[in-house]
């Protein structure tokens, strides 16, 4: 039972530190897109950027980006 608990303990503070660096990158990015996205205007003319995010855009892109390219946390050492 013990152990049960551990496991369950460990994966809700996982998820919770997940999220947290989600919103606080998310927000980092929220902040900084408006001026990072100015260097090219070419491609927010063309609709290939958008010169505006949602700070609920900003949140999930960088989750997005995390997952992507995050190392495998499988466990082989190597």
């Amino acid at each position: 039972m013990e152990k049960i608990i551990k496991v369950v303990g460990t994966s809700v503070l996982a998820m919770v530190l997940i999220a947290f660096g989600s919103v606080f990158s998310g927000t980092i990015l929220w902040l900084v897109w408006p001026s990072a996205a100015q260097v090219f205007p070419a491609a927010i003319q063309a609709g290939y950027f958008i010169a505006r995010l949602t700070w609920w855009q900003a949140v999930a892109l960088s989750w997005a980006i995390a997952i992507i390219f995050s190392k495998s946390t499988s466990g082989k050492k190597e």
